[in-house]
């Protein structure tokens, strides 16, 4: 049994469904090698944490509110969305929200972002992602890259 079973397809009021996130963050990171699975993103739990149901949370968090109860029914497998929303409160029979509602969650990171990772996870630092390097000998060779202004932003994106 998977740690994302609890999770998976079961319709679970916003507020109990981060509590159950926060509650399994708290138990991979308590493991001896916790903190690097959670930085290394070491099996589906720890990806799909980081990845859909933490920023699940998050938009749960920021919307839930008087008149707007937000239940999640988070899906782990292949489809067009990570979870289905259905709402109830006086803001859905307002017609302001409606009572159903599907979330795909998307991450935007550096290319490099999996080789800043890995050089945390292994030195315990590492610079910005735009001056890392994966060399043949499978190490990474970082360079200290320096940003002015906003250039970084146009740079990203």
């Amino acid at each position: 049994m998977s740690a994302l079973d609890r999770f998976d397809d079961q319709l679970i009021d916003g507020l109990q469904f981060c509590s159950l996130a926060y509650e399994l963050f708290d138990q991979v990171r308590a493991e001896t090698d916790g903190a690097s699975r959670i930085r290394m993103r070491a099996s589906d739990v720890e990806k799909k944490l980081l990845e859909e149901i933490l920023p699940i949370c998050k938009y749960v968090q920021a919307k839930y509110r008087t008149g707007r109860y937000i239940s999640v029914r988070w899906k782990s497998g292949n489809q067009q969305h990570d979870a289905e929303l259905c709402q109830v409160g006086s803001y859905i029979d307002e017609g302001y929200y409606p009572n159903r509602a599907y979330l795909e969650v998307t991450c935007a990171t550096h290319p490099n972002d999996y080789l800043s990772r890995e050089l945390l996870d292994k030195q315990g630092f590492a610079f910005g992602a735009d001056g890392l390097k994966r060399l043949k000998d499978r190490s990474i060779e970082t360079v200290l890259i320096v940003h002015t202004n906003q250039d970084f932003v146009k740079r990203f994106s």
